[in-house]
């Protein structure tokens, strides 16, 4: 575990360059935005490095990232003389060193106690983290960027791939080798997560009390990351063998239709764990005579409904993930700019330059990172600015404008990446027949629902006699959170007798209306409480109404619309958008349930309910931490291995030669020259050489290629030219393909004797070199 304190001490340095900025983002916040300094202090040298090598003015080398950390301290320095901020951010320091202590803590124990929980299973191995690595390994292999796509050599990386490189700082700086650094980073990601919930928790509670936020802040920390939905308990209700066959066919969750058939205190399923990411669904059961499940489809509605919880335990290191600590960092912006008391206006960008450009900074990365984060966690900041220049009366043109320059400079910072080639996006869908059940939603969100419920019910007395003498109010509330639906049934009618397409009928369409009324109730209550200046209470609770309202219309939406992509379905948006809802929904109860616990002790009427209402929180949570628990222990196989943070060290034990060949490649070869290697399906082992060591193949995992960049027919003639290239007896046929793909390198292991033959080892040798060669693989040199 050297690896992980050399990291985090380079994550200290790295968050002390970042004190400056988070003071001129975050000063209006108690702690002064140091739950974020490590998220920043990653974000500006990443920027910097992305932009010169993007640039051409400087390759992405290890010296180039020691130059952009060494000018990111020196600019901190100037920024800190000029603006006078040595003194303020010192005697911040010296008198509010319990809470810096308590972060850092929060960090250091979420980091090395992830870091020693993924040791037990380090594997990059399985699901989608081959292709993690290949992106994260290309991204530090890359001269300049766009990254070079391990699996289409010649092509740049379409995807969202910013996190990557945020996270190669460290391994470049610390020197480690990549599969080391792909498990330091997750904990890393976990970490700044956790640390900026535990700010934003924190903040909105100080003002009152300093202990209570101290609690609150560690509550929205768990809320966030540590617990999962309530299918984890169904899981291990299931494992004692209770409930009969009809209950859990009632339940409908794909894989969990039946009691165990043999009992055990915890789950026992392979990757049952999985089954909560997967849990809002339509299911077509066909049964036998007895009862017993013969057949499931699950076509009609197939969604995920990921969790931070999930992602960390299963371990892909995918975008969503990565743009969770920079999720916290626009949340923080938000309410800072709440906190200001007045309306942002053009004074504000002249004023603060550097705090605007900042923000811009922040909010931008975020589209880079995960483009489906970009929207809310850009209308959040601008709705807060828009809501302070409500409560100071100051609404006006110089405030719009202001809130559209933050919008374009965030967009402009980053405009090289726009420009570029993306993922295939078909615009926006109409969700068909398929809903959300009752029940399914209470699964994912019942901890949450029962938290925002407790703090908003209180309320609807006084908004009941708000909306009688503000009827406009209340009617414009009704109308905005009706607007989607009146857009769905246009929509519908639109599809059918314009375009004469298939669409839901008419008994169908009434169906899905009275299914999502409550959300569109509860959209137009939360609404017309942040319209009402009587009702939206003071700043933190304006914020939490905010994160509420935002919560329930990316639910309300998933109902009705979807983004239509390679799979033609609602299942990546509701995967994207509920996993933003998670986070918003997780900040809103941490303080929902502060709220609610502070008037239990203050109000005698309602201490009365006290008691049932602790009872009711504490099962929801305990059943909601239920998840993570059992669901590490089974993915850590019960802590059985010996503990290690090598990623690739499962190769060691089941194919040592590959194991060798690929730290050969790492430590011999240079930039990313193209090798081939043999060509299959997504979800495979093809493709891990590539993967691995960072270089280009000529073609891995097509699937994927589709779902990036649409369909090209380029993809089936690179896999057919490959096949070639290993199975021709026509040898100048071969030379001609390796130049035209401009192969370096080509691979013969055990998955190209598989499916070529074991005389597939000896066929280059008369025209090619032995580059390396162990017991199991050889890779040959194309030579000059």
């Amino acid at each position: 575990m050297a690896e992980a304190l050399i990291w985090w001490l380079i994550l200290q340095l790295l968050a002390s360059f970042s004190l400056v900025p988070a003071l001129l983002l975050f000063r209006t916040l108690p702690d002064r935005g140091y739950g974020f300094a490590k998220a920043l202090g990653l974000l500006v040298p990443a920027y910097a490095l992305w932009l010169l090598a993007w640039t051409g003015f400087l390759p992405n080398s290890r010296a180039t990232v020691f130059g952009v950390v060494l000018l990111a301290g020196v600019a901190s320095a100037y920024v800190a003389i000029r603006k006078r901020l040595v003194r303020p951010l010192w005697a911040f320091l010296r008198e509010n060193w319990r809470v810096v202590l308590a972060t850092e803590t929060v960090f250091a124990a979420a980091f090395f106690a992830f870091a020693l929980l993924r040791a037990y299973h380090p594997d990059i191995a399985g699901t989608e983290q081959p292709m993690d690595f290949g992106f994260l390994n290309s991204s530090l292999r890359s001269t300049y960027f766009p990254p070079n796509d391990p699996w289409l050599s010649g092509h740049s990386i379409t995807y969202y791939y910013f996190g990557y490189i945020i996270q190669t700082l460290p391994i470049q700086i610390a020197a480690i080798p990549s599969g080391i650094g792909y498990n330091l980073a997750l904990a890393t990601i976990l970490a700044m997560t956790v640390t900026g919930a535990f700010s934003l928790g924190y903040n909105l509670v100080a003002p009152r009390s300093s202990k209570a936020a101290v609690l609150v802040g560690a509550l929205a920390a768990v809320l966030v990351a540590a617990i999962g939905n309530l299918e984890g308990l169904l899981e291990i209700v299931r494992s004692w063998g209770l409930g009969t066959p009809a209950f859990w066919q009632w339940i409908g969750i794909n894989g969990v239709l039946a009691p165990a058939a043999s009992t055990s205190v915890l789950p026992t399923d392979h990757f049952w764990w999985w089954h909560a990411t997967r849990v809002i669904n339509t299911l077509r059961i066909t049964t036998g005579p007895d009862g017993s499940v013969m057949a499931v489809d699950d076509s009609a509605d197939y969604t995920i409904t990921e969790f931070p919880a999930f992602s960390f335990i299963l371990g892909d290191m995918h975008p969503h993930v990565m743009a969770l600590p920079y999720a916290m960092l626009a949340l923080g912006l938000a309410l800072s700019f709440l906190r200001r008391g007045q309306a942002m206006g053009l004074d504000w960008i002249r004023k603060e330059p550097f705090g605007f450009v900042g923000a811009a900074l922040v909010l931008g990365a975020i589209g880079f990172i995960n483009s489906w984060d970009f929207p809310i966690y850009l209308a959040v900041p601008l709705g807060a600015m828009l809501l302070g220049a409500a409560r100071s009366g100051r609404i006006g043109w110089t405030v719009l404008g202001t809130m559209a320059a933050l919008g374009v400079a965030s967009i402009l910072l980053y405009f090289p990446f726009y420009v570029g080639p993306k993922p295939s996006v078909q615009g926006p869908g109409l969700v068909g027949a398929a809903g959300t059940s009752p029940v399914h939603f209470f699964i994912v969100w019942g901890t949450f629902m029962f938290a925002l419920g407790s703090f908003l019910a209180p309320r609807m007395p006084a908004a009941g006699r708000e909306a009688w003498t503000r009827p406009r109010l209340a009617f414009l509330s009704l109308t905005v959170a009706m607007a989607p639906v009146v857009l769905w049934a246009l929509g519908q009618a639109a599809v059918q007798r314009v375009f004469g397409l298939p669409g839901v009928s008419g008994a169908t369409a009434l169906g899905k209306e009275l299914s999502v009324a409550p959300l569109v109730l509860t959209v137009a209550f939360v609404l017309f409480l942040l319209l009402s200046p009587r009702l939206r209470g003071g700043l933190e609770e304006s914020f939490v109404l905010m994160l509420a309202l935002a919560g329930f219309a990316l639910t309300l939406g998933t109902e009705l619309f979807f983004l239509r992509d390679a799979f033609g379905n609602r299942m990546n948006s509701m995967f994207k958008f509920y996993y933003q809802a998670w986070v918003l929904f997780a900040i809103a109860s941490a303080y929902g349930i502060y709220w609610v616990t502070v008037r239990l002790r203050a109000s005698v009427r309602m201490a009365r309910l006290g008691p049932l209402w602790v009872a009711g929180m504490a099962v929801l949570l305990i059943s909601a931490l239920a998840y993570p628990v059992a669901a590490s222990y089974n993915r850590m196989d019960m802590f059985k291995k010996e503990p290690s943070l090598d990623g690739l060290a499962f190769l060691k034990r089941l194919d040592p030669a590959e194991y060798q060949a690929i730290n050969w490649i790492n430590n011999n070869i240079e930039a990313s020259p193209v090798i081939v290697e043999a060509p299959g399906n997504s979800y495979t082992d093809y493709g891990r050489i590539s993967s691995s060591a960072g270089l280009r193949a000529v073609v891995e995992w097509p699937g994927h290629q589709i779902q990036w960049r649409g369909s090209i027919k380029e993809l089936g003639e690179r896999e057919q030219d490959v096949n070639l290239i290993y199975s021709s007896a026509d040898m100048p046929l071969v030379q001609s393909l390796i130049g035209k793909y401009g192969i370096r390198y080509v691979y013969v292991g055990r998955l190209e004797r598989s499916k070529y033959g074991d005389a597939v080892s000896n066929r280059f040798s008369g025209m090619m070199d032995v580059a390396f060669q162990n017991q199991g693989v050889t890779i040959f040199r194309v030579r000059s």
